[in-house]
């Protein structure tokens, strides 16, 4: 889509076509700021300049239009007109046409009549009756010309000298947003996984961007509340685009602490579609799977409920780090685990610093099984408001591999560990490391 911009001059009106620079900055918290570059032919008097080619949700208070000091256009002021919210209402005090079929011969039927109002309960006078309900359709002959698709902007300026200008307008738009989302490809031995990165793209609607640059925002941005923020339609489609790789920025960015992810390749943006880019590809990242039993709040209590059978938490961690080809911030996100043609789980992967662990919960063990019994509870001889237990926690693994098991308990006292033949730990007063042996 090419934009169009008319220019008006005492009675004068012609229309030039040019390709804006466009750069684009997609928030997480579902807005996006648009910035463009245009080009334009200015004369040297009084002009008024109509862009017509904005796109829908967008802002008007933040519309901002500068024209370059060094080129001496004097920018006199802007208008914003929004789409009416019905088309029906360009036409109310005007002629339309109530079309009727006859239901015996099928043949349609067309009167004049005249709009007394629009949707949602639009009124017409017709053969010199008002009619609340309308025998037929509505079909209005033509478009007025002031009627509007799409939101535009005027923009009254006098430049010094006829010639080529630029100038910048920005603006926010209210609706669209990004996601980050993982695919990690498990490796038979389990000990490593290949991993993509990818972003989810919502485009604004009401407009194309051709070769834009795009930046994904990943922080909270203060927004002063109480803009109603509009209903997006449907997404029109959704395709996949590869960037050739990601640039992150680590500090924080004019002050406040954001990431920012810029796709190395310019994008063709589809109005109101779902655009998925690969972030980056990481072939060969160093896995660890770990299992995780953690005691139920009540197991306290004084009247025991007999033998606990609980499956551990199976969590798949790996580094941050530039050496498994990843070291970059990592944004909040869905991260799935594929193997042998299964999904294998997934987890919310929260926004993880270059340099940390990444823990991902991916289900339960089917072949681990704790069982824990209480087999001693007293409270005769002991200080007021204090109680002692023995419990007996049986680890069972079917695996051939030597598996460890880290046990977290909600003691809130002194805690003696044991192990018997076959298992070997070390704990403190709410965890215990076991280490099971087949």
């Amino acid at each position: 889509m090419r934009s169009r911009q008319v220019f008006f001059w005492a009675a004068t009106a012609f229309a030039q076509t040019a390709a804006p620079d466009v750069s684009i900055a997609v928030y997480e918290g579902g807005f996006t700021f648009i910035e463009e570059i245009r080009s334009v032919r200015v004369r040297k008097r009084p002009s008024r300049l109509l862009i017509d080619d904005l796109p829908a949700g967008i802002q008007p208070d933040t519309i901002v239009a500068d024209f370059p000091k060094k080129g001496g256009v004097a920018l006199q002021g802007q208008s914003f007109r929004q789409v009416t919210a019905s088309l029906l209402a360009n036409f109310v005090g005007g002629t339309v046409s109530v079309i009727t079929t006859n239901p015996v011969t099928g043949a349609e039927v067309v009167r004049p009549a005249k709009l007394l109002r629009g949707d949602p309960r639009p009124l017409v006078q017709l053969e010199g009756r008002i009619e609340r309900t309308i025998p037929g359709r509505i079909a209005p002959s033509g478009l007025p010309s002031e009627a509007l698709l799409r939101p535009s902007l005027e923009l009254d300026f006098e430049a010094p000298r006829t010639g080529p200008q630029t100038y910048r307008p920005s603006y926010l738009t209210a609706g669209p947003g990004w996601s980050a989302d993982y695919a990690l490809h498990l490796d038979p031995s389990e000990r490593w996984a290949r991993i993509q990165g990818r972003a989810t793209l919502r485009t604004p609607d009401g407009r194309n961007f051709q070769n834009a640059k795009v930046r994904l925002i990943s922080g909270r941005v203060n927004r002063v509340s109480g803009r109603p923020m509009p209903r997006r339609k449907a997404m029109a489609s959704s395709r996949m685009m590869a960037s050739e790789g990601l640039v992150a920025a680590d500090a924080a960015v004019s002050g406040l602490e954001l990431h920012v992810y810029s796709l190395l390749r310019r994008l063709d943006l589809v109005a109101g579609a779902e655009e998925k880019a690969i972030l980056f590809e990481a072939g060969r990242v160093a896995v660890e799977n770990t299992y995780h039993l953690d005691a139920q709040a009540n197991v306290h209590v004084r009247h025991d409920g007999g033998v606990q059978k609980q499956n551990p938490v199976v969590r798949l961690s790996f580094g941050n780090t530039q050496v498994n080809g990843l070291g970059v911030p990592l944004p909040t996100g869905v991260a799935r685990l594929y193997g042998e043609g299964l999904l294998l789980g997934e987890d919310r992967l929260r926004h993880t610093p270059k340099g940390e662990l990444v823990r991902l919960t991916m289900g339960r063990a089917v072949d681990v099984i704790a069982r824990r019994e209480r087999t001693d509870y007293r409270m005769q001889g002991l200080p007021k408001g204090t109680a002692e237990a023995t419990y007996e926690i049986r680890l069972n693994s079917s695996k051939r591999e030597k598996i460890t098991v880290e046990v977290r308990d909600p003691a809130r006292s002194a805690v003696r560990c044991q192990t018997r033949p076959g298992l070997s730990g070390r704990g403190t007063a709410t965890k215990l490391v076991a280490t099971i042996r087949q």
